[in-house]
Formats: C-alpha cells, structure tokens, sequence
C-alpha cells in the first residue's frame, strides 16, 4: 500500500532547473514549462526485512555513539548511513523500565536518493535476557529461550494495546486513524546481531548473563509494531513529527499460554503478567530533516 503527497516545490526556496517539453500546435510551436509540476512524496509501510534491518544496524552501534540511547538526546542525532535507505531512529527503551521521555528532537541530513524508515512505535523480545536469570516475579525451573513462535506472541499482546498514533511531515497528518493497521509491521523472520564487546546499548555484557548467551544464535529476536517509509521527499527542509503509546496495563495477561490449566507457570505467560502491571510507554520524535542532493551527500563521507 502507497499513498502519494503532492508537494509542490516553492519558487521562493528552490532553485532549479526548469525543462521544457515542446508540442507542436497547428498555429505556431509552443512550450510547456514543466518546472512548476508536483513531486508525489510517497508513504508506505516497510517491508518486514527492512524493520529487522533497522534494529541489527542499532543495536551493534556502541551506547556512547548511539542516537537511540536518552542519554545521547541534543548530542547524537544520527549515524553515518550510505546506502539507500536511511533508518530515522526512535528511543531504546528496556521494557522492564518503560517511560515516556517526553519529546525528542534531532536534526538530521539525508540524501534525496534515500527512502527514509522509522519506527512509530515498536516491540522487539529477543533472547539473552531472559536466557540466565528468568523472568521477573518468575522462578524459572530452567533457563528458558524463547522460541521465535513465543516472541512473535509477546509482542503482538504489547502491540495490541497501542493507541495515540500520529504522524505528520511540515505540520501535515498524512495517516487517518483508521488507516493504521495497513502499516503495522512484524518480522517475518528472526533478525540477529553482534552484542559489542564494551559499550553495549543492551547491558547484556557485564551483565548476569555468560559470554555463552551473548553470542550467535541466542542473539536474536523479533519485533512487531508501527512503521513508515518515505520517498521521494524534495531537496530543502522537511519537519517529521511522530508519536505513540504503549499501554502496557492493557494487555491481557488470563492467556494460558500452554494449555496447562492453569495462570503464570510458562515464562510467556509470567513475562505478560508482569508487563500487565507496568504503566504506558509514549514516544515522540520530532525530526528537521535536511534533504540534499545524492552527489551532495555522498561527498560528505569522503
């Protein structure tokens, strides 16, 4: 599903290079001046590769370097990001802290070659936290990874409870509310990364987990939630402003999850009831984002 803005491009603030396309007409030659025509600026929702993209490249940025950690907030606004996509990030949050930060604001410069993908609102579970101490309130009999069908389902009980979602570029809301389900994304498959051996946004390493259950293939999760692509913004300065919450006292927590008759003796099933007792969760992210050229932007990284 793609919806198109039309934005056209103002002759006050941009410069640039008019066409002409020339039509013959039976009285004399005339021309048709294009340089006033619309760029369509498309919104979609990512693919499920993408959205699993976004958090492997995040989490193996170290803490100190990372724009998703709040205490990086007016100090780091973005990472080096080449290729065709660019990743506008949100706020790590551990969810056994959940909290709203209050708005985030970051400047950040991206090419106009560049589709922009950024989370609305998010869940990920992934596997070492839970693999060493068990979960909270939860005497586990064993250490217990959870199985991709088990994240899949935690996360979709935190995402069911969302509401409050917004997202507007130059003060325009482009999504209605009734519109949102078509860009709520979950992975299709497990994305992995590479936990830095120091500074890791995580906390997994220095940790009470061993160095066994920080490395491939018990680091890996999945992550369901609410996502945006843009393209085809135009060259000069563009406000993104999102937000979302998180109600983690609405999920349900009665679900017994593996039939046994019983409430709170499977580690999905403690996890959820614990989540249950927590508060909301409200990310805003409001973004300036400068678009340049693709030979402008490529020449900053030489």
């Amino acid at each position: 599903m793609v919806s198109k803005v039309y934005k056209c491009r103002n002759h006050k603030d941009h410069k640039f290079h008019k066409s002409y396309k020339f039509r013959k007409s039976r009285k004399n030659s005339r021309f048709q001046d294009k340089s006033t025509e619309c760029n369509p600026v498309e919104i979609s929702a990512p693919t499920p590769k993408l959205t699993n993209e976004f958090l492997s490249t995040f989490l193996e940025v170290p803490k100190s370097q990372n724009p998703l950690a709040e205490e990086n907030e007016g100090v780091i606004d973005d990472i080096p990001q080449t290729g065709k996509v660019h990743f506008l990030g949100g706020v790590f949050d551990d969810i056994t802290t959940p909290g709203s930060p209050g708005l985030i604001q970051r400047s950040v410069t991206v090419g106009s070659h560049q589709s922009l993908v950024m989370p609305i609102i998010q869940q990920s579970v992934d596997n070492v936290g839970w693999n060493f101490t068990g979960f909270p309130g939860y005497e586990a009999p064993a250490p217990h990874v959870l199985t991709t069908e088990e994240q899949k389902f935690i996360n979709e009980k935190v995402i069911d409870t969302v509401t409050g979602l917004n997202f507007s570029l130059d003060g325009k809301s482009l999504i209605r509310d009734c519109d949102w389900e078509k860009y709520r994304v979950a992975s299709s498959s497990p994305y992995t990364w590479d936990v830095p051996e120091t500074d890791d946004i995580t906390n997994y390493r220095g940790g009470p987990y061993p160095d066994s259950w920080i490395e491939q293939p018990y680091t890996q999760g999945v992550q369901d939630g609410y996502w945006v692509q843009l393209d085809n913004l135009s060259i000069g300065s563009h406000t993104i402003h999102f937000t979302g919450t998180v109600n983690y006292q609405k999920i349900d927590a009665t679900v017994d999850y593996n039939n046994s008759g019983s409430i709170g003796d499977h580690p999905v099933e403690a996890l959820l009831q614990y989540l249950s007792t927590l508060g909301s969760a409200t990310q805003q992210i409001k973004y300036q984002v400068n678009v340049v050229s693709a030979c402008q932007y490529n020449n900053m990284f030489l």
